[in-house]
Order: structure tokens, then sequence, then C-alpha cells
């Protein structure tokens, strides 16, 4: 089984690298947004110039969980490896040993996105954290670093080397 830390590492370079990409794809929406505000002499794309709200903040936020619930998906339902895992030598399987699929990647990685569709600003993010570290206080205390979120779906995350 793969420790923590490992598995830590591997979700973080995940992570940056779709930050990276998502950042990049947001960009021009958002840089759209603060022009338009700018010039009706608002300058935040939460202001009152666009008439949303923090509500433009939401759905921007909702379409990054959903590329990011995609990746995790798409990756692990059909390889059993994210990007981070690849590099890291871990894959995840069913607890059976048996390859992943869709439905068990999706009930493994659901959990990490909960507090991400909490529309209340601060909630959502303390409801998030509290979710992550609980997912990782579940691996530390498994002898096999198995986390509710994989005792949920049925996996393991295991060493390829």
């Amino acid at each position: 089984m793969s420790s923590i830390g490992k598995r830590i590492g591997a979700s973080l370079i995940d992570f940056i690298g779709l930050g990276l990409i998502v950042s990049i794809v947001f960009a021009p929406i958002l840089a759209a947004a603060l022009v338009a505000d700018a010039s009706r002499g608002t300058p935040t794309m939460f202001g009152p110039a666009l008439g949303f709200g923090f509500g433009i903040g939401y759905v921007i936020g909702l379409i990054e969980v959903a590329i990011l619930l995609a990746y995790f998906v798409a990756l692990e339902g059909t390889r059993g490896q994210t990007v981070g895992k690849m590099l890291l030598n871990m894959r995840v399987v069913r607890a059976d040993g048996a390859p992943m699929d869709f439905a068990a990647a999706f009930k493994r990685r659901f959990w990490f996105f909960i507090g991400s569709v909490i529309p209340i600003p601060v909630v959502g993010p303390l409801v998030g954290l509290g979710i992550l570290i609980w997912l990782i206080v579940t691996m530390s205390n498994d002898v096999t670093n198995r986390g509710y979120h994989d005792a949920f779906a049925g996996t393991l995350v295991v060493d390829t080397r």
C-alpha cells in the first residue's frame, strides 16, 4: 500500500497542474469581467456592476469542480492513475485487485468536492477542509492507509514498483 505522504504528494502534483490549466482557461473570462466592471467604474468582477454578486464566482467554481472531477474520474476510472500517481508510481485498484471502473472512481472522488458545491462563502471551504482532514485521519488510522473514501468505493492505492 502507498504511504500517506506519497498519496498527498500525488494529489498536490495533480492539483497544481490542474490549477495552472484551469487558470489559463478561465483567465480570458475573468479578464473580460474585470474590464467590463472597470468600464462601469466598479473594479471588481464580484461587484454590483455585473449584477451577479458572488454568483459568477460560484458558477465558475462549479465549472472548475466539474473539470477536476472529470479529470480524476476519467483517469482513475480508465487507467487507475492520475498524472500525479503515474509520476509517483501508484495505482488505484478495486479492493479485490480488479481494475478500476468509472463508478468506483466517482464514488472515491466525490468526497473531495462536497465543500465546493456549498454556495455559502466561508462555509463551503471550511466543510471541504474538514472533509479533507477527516479523510487523511481515516487513512492514518488504517494499517493499509485506506481512507473512508477508499472503503466507501471499495478501492486501494498500491505502489506499482
